[in-house]
């Protein structure tokens, strides 16, 4: 494990108090959109959501920077047909925007779609829920390169390294391999992790990057029939995040206690003792 400049106690009291600011493309609450003209998608109800998507339907933004020729967000619902409806293009200003979409008597489904990706605002909710991409947080965070649950990596592009299972793990490695980051801070210019894992003749196989998004981020690999090594790569340790969890289960940053062993020598005449304590010993 690495040796830390910053123990992980120290960023624990470190909360971030700030509204975070950050544009659509970097907020995990958007998904990619099937149109290039709307490739930002906000979803307020799915059909299968039951009663609840039949309720007034929301979103608010408070937009803080706009592209040159700006930006536009209109409506997708369905009706009580299945069928689909798309609203007139509204164009977002700098400061409050938002829409309310009435309620109705049956189940469907109310997106809002963006015509950009590089809208950027230090506010967003929908149906009064503030998004984790803006919250106000408290939450103690902590940056990759100050967690000693991670390992460098093997170069430049690929600094940080979480080892999910080990080919030496036996069965275990052979089971679905996760993890589940809520990043809370993103460097200049973004992030990306990517999967490396040995395959069933033990080549290794590199994934694709993946860009890192404020907010919930998480990865499961599939399980296999064969012993293998699963591990995440991640291109910064400036990444911050508030919760980490590994194959389900919470990752400490610290740094596990070394014990210590202790050798005493008696000398009488000729001979000698030797007592030894410890955790090994009592």
């Amino acid at each position: 494990m690495k040796i830390k400049f910053y123990s992980f106690i120290t960023m624990m009291l470190i909360g971030s108090f700030a509204f975070g600011q950050t544009a659509i493309s970097n907020c995990g609450d958007f998904t990619a959109g099937s149109a290039e003209a709307w490739p930002e998608i906000l979803t307020a109800a799915l059909n299968t959501d039951g009663a609840s998507s039949q309720e007034a339907q929301s979103f608010s933004m408070n937009v803080t920077s706009l592209p040159d020729g700006g930006a536009n967000f209109r409506v997708f619902k369905t009706t009580a047909n299945g069928g689909n409806f798309f609203g007139n293009p509204q164009a977002l200003v700098l400061g409050e925007n938002g829409i309310t979409v009435a309620a109705v008597g049956f189940d469907r489904t109310v997106k809002f779609q963006f015509s950009t990706g590089d809208v950027e605002f230090d506010f967003l909710s929908v149906n009064s829920n503030e998004s984790a991409c803006t919250a106000t947080s408290a939450e103690p965070s902590t940056a990759v390169s100050d967690c000693d649950a991670f390992d460098d990596g093997p170069n430049t592009t690929w600094t940080d390294v979480l080892t999910a299972a080990l080919d030496t793990d036996g069965a275990s490695s052979q089971e679905a391999q996760s993890f589940t980051m809520n990043v809370t801070s993103l460097p200049d210019g973004g992030a990306n992790y990517r999967v490396v894992k040995t395959v069933a003749n033990g080549n290794w196989n590199n994934g694709p990057a993946t860009a890192l998004n404020l907010g919930t981020n998480t990865k499961t690999v599939p399980g296999v029939a064969f012993d293998r090594t699963v591990k995440f790569q991640f291109s910064s340790g400036d990444v911050e995040f508030s919760t980490l969890t590994l194959n389900g289960e919470d990752v400490s940053c610290e740094a596990a206690a070394v014990e210590t062993l202790t050798v005493t020598t008696t000398a009488c005449s000729s001979a000698s003792s030797v007592a030894m304590t410890g955790p090994w010993w009592g």
